[in-house]
């Protein structure tokens, strides 16, 4: 039985999630009303699936004032994690001090030594904080946290069986708000590991992290509409079967949340690098990353059309394990893509409706039509996407490609448009797809040996063969592979993989 690493983030969040209105007094009366709040919001919390996180039951909450502040103390505070372990603080203490102009500070901590339960019910360990600090401040009506600076530091679980201890160096998070528009907040967030160790009680590594930095930049976020939209997650997390796909339950508790989502924020830009990754996972799967990184850019999501930007970047990609060809595992690889003219209100019109036809027409059904009615939302804006730049090489085999489609609603297949593709190693991948065969499911090997047939062959700058594909949508809907007919050929074998 392996122990998961204590997010502590979680204590965090627990203590400084949105609760309703409260006056900025500092009386006795104020302090049972924020008792009153506290108990009701920590209520809400208890509510939750088996693979949510949430509290263990509701803890008593004693809040006394003291000066021009609250002292708020919360004993036995108990949250489950996904997966049935559980740990609990003896206390949680805070201090909430009214701002001028509206808005309170919270500083809080958690006990030195945090005790942690294993799935059964039995005492598995301890995790101790070696150092801390949390402070944040919390809008006007206590909806929203608008700044937050949190900071851990040499947090160790220690089991009792005295092996598997796992270490992490540091954990930080911060929300830093920039201007000063009413009822907006704009600017970065932040949330860094660094030195993640975690052990099974075999007191074998199974995770390491040397180091990961987040950064989430944000523009124009209307608090309002935030906080209605995380009550219509509430509710459908409150409303969650556990099973795939969206109920109309679960539907119905979102659909008041959507007009909440039109016009929720200007501009996003999130940033996600990653080093030193290793993991073990079942069956003696390895997976490694010595680095990587991630980029987001969305921008007009306020405006008639929107603009949205992905990129990444990987080196020392490495993979092992049964059903895993280490010698196909990209070991580096690099693509940009950038989606320009896309109606943000047409494309949450169609999304509305596809919760409205969720009790009527199932989860499968309403959602195919959420796709055609976005598809065609996409071609009448005439959005187009870019894939500037893939980039994917192993040790047998390597891709390249770029292009670009165009939606177009008078397009037989709502898409004009072409992508070329660079093939290294395809022969050996043909081979080795046929070698291995798969009656029940010919589709890939058809289709690789279509691919094959079909290619313009070249040589790159080292003399190796590569396979040349270029892939163009006509208007009239046909397909053309290097120039020929494929329309038929790519259609069947698309059928093929269904």
């Amino acid at each position: 039985m392996r122990v998961r690493p204590i997010a502590t983030s979680a204590l965090v969040a627990l203590l400084l999630a949105p609760l309703p209105a409260l006056a900025q007094d500092t009386s006795t009366e104020g302090a049972a009303r924020l008792k009153s709040m506290v108990e009701r919001r920590l209520a809400e919390m208890a509510r939750g699936g088996p693979d949510e996180l949430r509290l263990d039951g509701v803890p008593p909450v004693q809040v006394r004032p003291a000066g021009e502040t609250y002292l708020l103390s919360v004993p036995g505070l108990r949250v489950l994690l996904p997966g049935g372990w559980l740990v609990e603080a003896s206390v949680v203490e805070a201090v909430v001090t009214p701002q001028d102009g509206g808005g309170f500070a919270v500083e809080a901590t958690v006990p030195r030594t945090l005790a942690v339960f294993g799935e059964q019910g039995f005492r598995a360990g301890e995790v101790t904080v070696g150092s801390q600090q949390l402070r944040g401040r919390l809008t006007a009506d206590l909806s929203t946290l608008d700044a937050l600076d949190a900071r851990y530091g040499n947090l160790v679980f220690t089991p009792r069986t005295g092996q598997g201890t796992s270490r992490l160096g540091s954990f930080a998070a911060t929300l830093v708000p920039q201007g000063d528009e009413p009822g907006k907040w704009s600017g970065p967030a932040t949330l860094s590991i660094a030195d993640l160790s975690a052990r099974g009680m075999d007191g074998m590594e199974w995770l390491a992290l040397k180091r990961l930095q987040a950064t989430v930049q944000v523009a124009g976020l209307d608090t309002a509409k935030y906080a209605l939209w995380n009550a219509a997650l509430a509710r459908r997390a409150a409303a969650d079967d556990d099973k795939d796909g969206l109920s109309a339950p679960e539907a119905a508790a979102l659909q008041p949340g959507v007009p909440a989502l039109d016009g929720l924020l200007s501009r996003l830009d999130a940033n996600l690098e990653v080093s030193g990754f290793r993991q073990v996972g079942e069956a003696g799967k390895r997976l490694a990353v010595a680095d990587g990184t991630w980029s987001l850019q969305a921008a007009g999501l306020n405006a008639d059309r929107a603009r949205v930007a992905f990129a990444w970047k990987h080196k020392g990609l490495a993979a092992s394990g049964p059903d895993v060809q280490p010698g196909l595992v990209p070991a580096t690889g690099e693509g940009r893509l950038t989606a320009t003219g896309l109606p943000p209100g047409p494309l949450l019109d169609a999304f509305a409706q596809r919760l409205a036809d969720t009790a009527a027409l199932g989860d499968r059904a309403a959602g195919a039509a959420f796709r055609d009615r976005a598809v065609a939302a996409l071609g009448r804006a005439g959005a187009q996407v870019t894939l500037d730049k893939l980039a994917l090489d192993s040790a047998e085999a390597g891709l390249d490609g770029s292009g670009t489609l165009r939606f177009d609603a008078a397009a037989p297949r709502g898409l004009v448009g072409a992508m070329s593709l660079l093939l290294r190693g395809m022969d050996g991948l043909v081979a080795r797809v046929s070698a291995a065969g798969n009656p029940a499911n010919p589709g890939p090997t058809l289709a690789l040996y279509a691919l094959q047939g079909l290619a313009k062959v070249e040589t790159d700058a080292s003399g190796r063969p590569q396979h040349a594909y270029r892939l163009d949508i006509q208007p009239d809907g046909r397909i053309l592979l290097n120039g020929n007919d494929a329309t038929a050929l790519v259609t069947g074998l698309m059928s093929l993989g269904r």
